[in-house]
């Protein structure tokens, strides 16, 4: 094993690493969660990475992209993240698309993937994915968050949880706010799921919507009724 990974030992053994390893991830969007789901996956050694967002880095970023700075604002957030990650982790394969998720798109996109990290704040790609997903039998793992909270939740394939965990998030507004602690925290519990997912882990979210509230430290779990 390469030092690199040591200190992810005991806790994962070296066989749950070289699982972890193997893994196949496609994330859609890289801003505040996703931008910690990508570095956090990297620094696992997961071996292909997809990031794929539309977007340019805007001085509004810079409160919670890592890799954002001043030098970076106006270029393409997935090249950028791409060029971040390759000085954490060069054994690594990351592709990255500057091109909006769509219809046409999407399944080619998703294509030969193990999960799919739902890490975008736009409705319409939301349902796409879930879709998508569904009809591929690819495990889709929705993350949100506004303000103090946060949301994540595996929506099924072929199923109606992203409907129900749509029904308990509220959307966010012209007033919400989009700190780094928030996405960070997100972000990084969404690793962990994605780990389990990888493992089977009996313990990982299963037909829930997590919500957990920074102010206070509250966590809930909701039952996604079928």
């Amino acid at each position: 094993m390469l030092k690199r990974y040591l200190k992810n030992t005991p806790l994962f053994s070296e066989s749950d690493i070289e699982r972890i390893h193997n893994m196949r991830v496609c994330v859609i969007g890289c801003g505040g969660v996703g931008t910690q789901i990508i570095e956090g996956l990297a620094r696992f050694g997961v071996s292909i990475i997809t990031a794929v967002d539309k977007d340019v880095i805007d001085e509004s970023d810079l409160n919670r992209l890592i890799y954002s700075n001043t030098k970076t604002i106006g270029l393409p957030k997935a090249a950028v993240m791409k060029k971040f990650l390759d000085n954490i982790n060069d054994r690594i394969n990351i592709n990255t698309l500057t091109l909006t998720y769509t219809s046409a798109l999407g399944p080619k996109i998703i294509k030969n993937h193990d999960v799919v990290i739902d890490a975008t704040g736009d409705l319409d790609i939301k349902q796409l994915l879930a879709t998508h997903c569904g009809a591929a039998n690819i495990p889709l793992l929705y993350t949100y968050y506004s303000n103090l909270i946060g949301y994540i939740a595996w929506i099924s394939p072929n199923s109606n949880d992203l409907e129900r965990v749509l029904a308990l998030v509220p959307k966010r507004t012209k007033q919400s706010s989009k700190p780094i602690f928030t996405s960070s925290i997100t972000g990084n519990i969404a690793v962990y799921e994605i780990i389990k997912q990888q493992l089977l882990d009996n313990d990982r979210l299963q037909h829930e919507l997590l919500t957990f509230n920074i102010q206070d430290f509250s966590s809930t779990k909701t039952l996604l009724t079928r």
